[in-house]
């Protein structure tokens, strides 16, 4: 206990920056301010929950929703990709969006977060998210089902609103390229006044495609919209809730947690992936070209739960009951406002906007902030960029079904950052993080972060051959073709890639180019280029498992050590800005990553990777998605991009290191600073009545 604070709770306390506020007893709050409940219903039962402890509880299951719902569209690219025709930059930009939202509401979000009831800002929040959520699963209830018959007859068995034209040309979709029911015509037919149902097929597709796109890209923006108030409201609440040293490891919680809301997500993504889009049982399985599982399924569980979970989170009292120090700083605060009110008529929105605009002033010109704002955007434009498209990479790479990918992703990746942004909260709250102290940790972090991404470009797969005719339009420099003679009396559709693996082991680009003329649910028959005349649908195995799972293991441990720097870098960037700026600074950062690198991230990414396509779709003259990928240039692009960024970010790192020694300050912030401006003060513990304050400088009174 500091020698200033009496232990008599009935006299005169003295409480300075020094105060050990574990010493200090705990004022009872009576206001309406701080009880549970909802409304004017504030039960003497539900008291027993207005805790920290509680609402890191009951936030932390919210924000596993949340965050699992802003990530489950990751774990679905590929197939949204298949589905809808999306292009990789298109995906991206889908991803961007959820930042997009993110931006236009975080700075004054977190200007707004000392004024607003914080529990029920943050229920609204959810329930924002949920009905967007929602909104993204539209897509696939107000299109035709009839597309996913896997029949290749014309059924009669559709809905009586849908005439046959309309079955006949949906169920083209799912046609299986054959030897014998080719047409012969590469051409990409869009006269919907013919009487091709491809054609219309065609148009039908492009029209869905757009209307799908712009609703689950607004889906995305009001996620983002959402998720905005999540940082600086919660980081608010907690702080003056705790001891400052208790912040990283409440905060360490509440980071850690929400991180497995994306393991979640990539976990329950890639069993949906294995589950038909229909949620009927069907005779084809996940390897199968013709395959979509459910990804609508998971917009609508997580939507709906963050709906529901957002009624207890509301509950929580505007304040909860605080160390009396928090109390004091709250009632000089109150004071000090008072006085301000006495010198002007009315807080006028000229007088917000220009103290908010002092604020980020403060912020910008603050050099230590600033650093790690710029070292953390950074190193997340490298993380954003390859975080949207990693469960892509795994089945591009390696050859695997994306519901594998996205287990393999969530076991390898997902969770390891989980465990570690709660492993960092423990180390700030274990060992005093100085301003050396910190960055050398967060340097060695870097590091083997680094090292262990590097090796991805050793640990790839080689690129697959197909055998099929020389004219498919796949660049020989990326691609190997091979001219096999034995279906030079099948005519087959050039832009109908469907490969297939034949009992050789060699991979084929269609049925119709092994010379296939049988069919069983899942095997091919009677194929004239396969001694056995046998083949399964989809690319045969590469033969590299052990590198995929080393892959795993190296990306668990840097993804782990990754994650290490969360809590660390997060409090330095709290500590080292003034106390009344904490929020401010918190949701600065914030803007500054969504904008600089979340944002950016995957549309970059998204842009590099269609360079590496081999092998496009189209429909109707225009680019689809990319049916395959050059395996090596896939692989050097996501790496090398993500290598320069996080070497970039530790380099800034080591240069505030450097500073720090230089000048050998061992604080992250000058004395004062911190403090409201208030030195020191003086309170009757019996009436919280203050007595005394000593402002440090003139700007506080102003």
């Amino acid at each position: 206990m500091s020698p200033n604070t009496k232990a008599d709770t009935g006299g005169d306390i003295d409480v300075d920056e020094n105060t050990d506020l574990d010493a200090v007893p705990i004022i009872d709050d009576n206001d309406e301010d701080s009880k549970c409940g909802f409304g004017s219903y504030r039960p003497d039962c539900l008291q027993v929950f207005g805790r920290i402890s509680m609402f890191i509880g009951v936030y932390s299951i919210s924000g596993l929703l949340t965050s699992s719902l802003s990530v489950y569209v990751n774990s679905q690219v590929p197939m949204l990709e298949k589905e809808f025709g999306f292009s990789s930059a298109d995906s991206g930009l889908i991803m961007s969006c959820n930042d997009i939202g993110f931006l236009t509401c975080v700075i004054f979000a977190g200007y707004i977060a000392k004024k607003v009831h914080i529990p029920i800002g943050l229920g609204i929040s959810m329930i924002l998210f949920g009905i967007c959520g929602v909104l993204c699963a539209l897509p696939y209830f107000i299109q035709d089902k009839s597309k996913y018959d896997l029949d290749q007859t014309s059924s009669g068995m559709v809905d009586m609103l849908s005439n046959i034209t309309r079955s006949s040309m949906r169920s083209s979709s799912r046609k299986v390229p054959m030897c014998t029911n080719t047409t012969g015509s590469n051409i990409d037919s869009c006269d919907v006044t013919s009487d091709s149902a491809e054609a219309r097929e065609n148009v039908a597709d492009l029209q869905l495609k757009n209307i799908a796109f712009y609703l689950i890209a607004i889906g995305m923006v009001f996620q983002g919209i959402g998720k905005s108030p999540r940082s600086p409201f919660v980081t608010l609440y907690v702080d003056d809730a705790v001891e400052k040293r208790k912040t990283g490891y409440y905060m360490g919680i509440v980071v850690g947690t929400g991180i497995f809301g994306p393991a979640l997500a990539f976990i329950l993504g890639g069993l949906f992936s294995k589950m038909y889009v229909t949620l009927e049982e069907v005779d084809i399985t996940p390897s199968d070209p013709r395959w979509v599982g459910a990804w609508w399924l998971g917009f609508i569980i997580f939507g709906s739960s963050a709906i529901i979970f957002s009624v207890p989170l509301m509950c929580f009292p505007k304040k909860l009951k605080t160390p009396k120090r928090r109390k004091i700083d709250s009632m000089m605060l109150a004071k000090m406002g008072k006085l301000k009110e006495d010198d002007v008529t009315s807080m006028k929105l000229v007088h917000e906007l220009k103290e908010f605009g002092l604020t980020v002033l403060r912020l910008i010109k603050n050099p230590v902030y600033m650093a790690f704002v710029l070292s953390n955007v950074i190193n997340l434009l490298g993380v954003g960029a390859g975080v949207g498209f990693m469960a892509k990479y795994f089945a591009a790479q390696y050859s695997q079904p994306l519901w594998k990918a996205n287990i393999i992703l969530a076991i390898s990746s997902i969770s390891a950052v989980s465990v570690g942004a709660f492993l960092g909260g423990l180390i700030t709250r274990k060992f005093k993080m100085t301003p050396q102290t910190t960055l050398k940790i967060l340097v060695a972090f870097y590091l083997v972060s680094i090292a262990s991404f590097v090796s991805g470009f050793f640990l790839g797969c080689d690129q697959p051959q197909v055998y099929g005719s020389n004219n498919i339009g796949v660049e020989s420099s990326h691609y190997e073709l091979i001219q096999p003679s034995c279906n030079q009396n099948c005519d087959c559709n050039e832009q109908k890639y469907f490969p297939i693996c034949g009992d050789d082991g060699r991979s084929y680009f269609s049925p119709c180019h092994a010379g296939c003329t049988e069919s069983g649910k899942r095997t091919f028959t009677n194929c004239t280029c396969i001694a056995s005349g046998n083949a399964v649908a989809g690319l045969c195995d590469q033969g590299c498992s052990s590198n995929l799972y080393a892959y795993a293991a190296l990306t668990f441990i840097g993804k782990l050590v990754t994650a290490l720097k969360i809590m660390p870098t997060y409090i330095a960037q709290i500590r080292c800005v003034a106390e009344s700026d904490r929020a401010a600074a918190s949701a600065f950062s914030s803007f500054a990553t969504s904008a600089l690198a979340w944002m950016p991230g995957p549309v970059i990414m998204g842009a590099l990777i269609d360079k590496t396509c081999t092998l496009w779709k189209y429909s109707c003259g225009e680019r689809q998605s990319c049916s395959l990928y050059d395996s090596r240039d896939f692989r050097t692009y996501l790496h090398g991009f993500g290598t320069t960024c996080y070497s970039i970010a530790c380099f800034i790192i080591i240069l505030m290191y450097m500073y720090f020694r230089v000048t050998g300050k061992a604080e992250w912030r000058s004395q004062g600073q911190g403090q409201q401006g208030i030195e020191i003060i003086k309170v009757n513990a019996t009436n919280g009545k203050e007595n005394i304050y000593k402002p440090l400088n003139k700007k506080v009174q102003e």
